[in-house]
């Protein structure tokens, strides 16, 4: 069974950062970042939040029985 909470639209913060990257001034320009176009820099960075992030849902999931406060259950 598929339940969206509160907490999954944080999901669309980094979604929509990646689908509009093309659209940000910042990222067209030629300046360089630690030595990176800062467009592959924009990239990296919101790959690792959105990996981030889904850790931090895996972690809070109700359903896996790890997350805090889930019940648990007795092995016999």
């Amino acid at each position: 069974m598929t339940h969206l909470t509160r907490q999954h639209l944080v999901l669309l913060v980094p979604v929509l950062a990646l689908v509009l990257t093309p659209l940000i001034p910042m990222n067209s320009n030629g300046t360089l970042f630690l030595g990176f176009p800062v467009i592959i820099m924009w990239v990296v960075v919101w790959s690792i939040a959105t990996t981030l992030i889904l850790s931090w849902l895996y972690r809070n999931e109700a359903e896996l029985g790890d997350a805090p406060g889930a019940k648990e259950e007795a092995i016999a």
